[in-house]
């Protein structure tokens, strides 16, 4: 049986962040998982969720293609 992710219970820096970071866990998605998809360097995500970095919005679209909509964008 597929073990289902607890919800996030860490404060993140931003909203958006927030959100990629509870949908990628709902999506049984590892950073690494989301990285591969998206063809970048694993920190990348970990910078987005962490709100270090805004994601830049050609892969925010990717991601929504993913994940599901954004209610931030």
């Amino acid at each position: 049986m597929k073990k289902i992710p607890r919800p996030a219970t860490r404060p993140r820096q931003t909203p958006m962040g927030q959100w990629l970071y509870e949908q990628r866990l709902c999506a049984g998605m590892r950073q690494s998982d989301l990285a591969y998809r998206l063809d970048i360097h694993p920190g990348r995500i970990s910078e987005w969720e962490q709100g270090q970095k805004a994601i830049p919005e050609s892969y925010l679209r990717e991601i929504q293609s993913l994940l599901g909509p954004c209610p931030y964008n």
